[in-house]
């Protein structure tokens, strides 16, 4: 081996030894307490999130107290058992009076505070804050903790060139923060209210038993009434339903009709407008007066909800055994100005083929009965067995949809095919009676006015009619 390569491999040696004698002293010398090799403290916040401005958490926050231009109001921590008979941390604000708190808005608005959360930090120092609004600031919130501190964050303006972003300061340092997060301090402790004032529908509490709406638009009132789950003729089980109970008796659409029923469930509102129900709020909002009145069953609980003037793009509202008046979007309002046409079943009848004994059609020249025998599955015509598939093709037809129009003055014209539907003794709960009538009478030449139970309800064209007449007397003539 030659001197040189020699020397080379000694050097190299050395260096590896010092460097594993460096390593061990670096690593078995004791840190000074404020070595800036420490491990710092894991608050669980990620820097990549944005700047961290408060550093602490939630349930260490004993009071936030906001300050602005509508006033001021505390939010306190308190304790109670929960289900697994836990103690837990929750906040609640006086500042509400009888109004229900959302208690999550609460905890994530002091959540939000507690661990504060900037996009940036804009300046340090600085003695300028007149360019920020926080000079005098739009809004103030007080801070208390569980380890003895006691600050405030100041809210300024919005970024004008990030509308989205708001200056805040803490501890002389200003910084931008996310606009939508902190938008409550603004506000006064009505935006804390509870606005999901019934309960949201599950297996538990059905939908609402019955349904019955006052309103300026109809001169008499509509009323609905809960249909119990039953089968199409296709053996496909429906699920509950409503029948329109007054000022006629038809089943509703379940799409357009569903909305009657499904927005009483989990009732939300936009926002709480008036803390207190006094004569003077609810005349200011028309509710002493109402425009509307929906009087309905749900959950075992009778309850009322009023709608008076406009508000925004909504209606304000008031719901009997709830404190406080809110506003309600127009969208969640389908009880307003509704169309009882659009909200109706076209189809007069939708009884499950099985559950009828009989079915009565009477013709000007002949009457037809027809059996149905449930256990067999076979079916009669004047005694005779017919075959199944031609009456269940029949019945689906008698059963079809004739709402081309509406049309609810009483015409009494001369029918050209009545159809009586009679039920079996255990099913007229769902039917609300024995029988159903449906007749076509003569109307106006192309026109046959359709009645159900006695009382017009629709105009269908002569077409659909007399294709209706042909296939009753088609399955008569076998």
């Amino acid at each position: 081996m030659g001197r040189s390569l020699r020397s080379v491999l000694i050097a190299a040696g050395v260096l590896a030894a010092l460097g594993i004698i460096l390593a061990v002293v670096l690593f078995t010398a004791p840190k000074e307490e404020n070595s800036s090799s420490s491990l710092p403290i894991d608050f669980g916040w990620d820097e990549d999130d944005g700047v961290n401005i408060t550093k602490h958490f939630v349930d260490s926050a004993l009071r936030v107290c906001v300050k602005n231009s509508e006033g001021e109001f505390e939010i306190l921590r308190d304790s109670r058992t929960n289900a697994d008979g836990k103690e837990e941390y929750f906040w609640k604000t006086d500042a509400l009076g009888n109004v229900a708190p959302d208690e999550l808005q609460l905890k994530y608005f002091v959540e939000t505070f507690a661990g504060l959360v900037g996009e940036s930090v804009v300046e340090e120092g600085t003695e300028n804050l007149s360019r920020y609004g926080l000079d005098s600031p739009r809004a103030v919130v007080e801070l208390d903790f569980d380890d003895g501190l006691s600050t405030e964050v100041d809210l300024g303006i919005r970024n004008p060139l990030k509308d989205n972003l708001v200056y805040c300061r803490y501890q002389n340092t200003v910084y931008l923060v996310d606009y939508s997060a902190v938008e409550k301090a603004f506000h006064d402790a009505r935006s804390f209210a509870e606005l999901i004032l019934t309960e949201a529908y599950n297996e538990d509490t059905g939908y609402p038993e019955y349904i019955k709406i006052e309103s300026r638009d109809n001169t008499e009132p509509v009323e609905l009434e809960l249909i119990e789950a039953r089968k199409d003729i296709d053996d496909t089980v429906l699920k509950n339903s409503y029948r329109l109970k007054s000022p006629f008796s038809i089943e509703l659409d379940s799409e357009s009709g569903g909305k009657l029923y499904s927005g009483l469930c989990g009732l939300m509102m936009n926002a709480c407008e008036f803390l207190e129900k006094s004569d003077e709020n609810l005349a200011a909002c028309g509710l002493d007066d109402p425009a509307v009145r929906v009087s309905y069953k749900y959950n075992g609980k009778e309850s009322e909800l009023l709608i008076g003037n406009k508000c925004g793009d909504g209606y304000y509202a008031a719901l009997s055994g709830t404190d406080g008046i809110f506003s309600i979007a127009e969208s969640r309002a389908p009880w307003v100005g509704f169309n009882l046409f659009t909200v109706i079943s076209k189809r007069p009848v939708g009884a499950y083929i099985y559950h009828c004994e009989s079915i009565d059609v009477i013709l000007p020249e002949e009457e037809l009965r027809f059996t149905i025998d449930d256990e067999s599955k076979l079916f009669y015509m004047n005694g005779r067995e017919i075959p199944s598939a031609e009456f269940k093709e029949l019945y689906t037809k008698l059963t079809g949809s004739f709402g081309e129009e509406l049309y609810l003055t009483q015409t009494d014209g001369a029918p050209v095919l009545t159809v009586r539907f009679n039920y079996k003794s255990d099913c007229t709960a769902i039917y609300g009676g024995s029988s159903d009538t449906l007749s076509f009478n003569s109307f106006d030449g192309r026109k046959y006015a359709v009645n159900f139970n006695g009382k017009t309800i629709f105009k269908v064209g002569e077409i659909t009619v007399n294709d209706l007449v042909e296939s009753v007397k088609a399955l008569g003539r076998e």
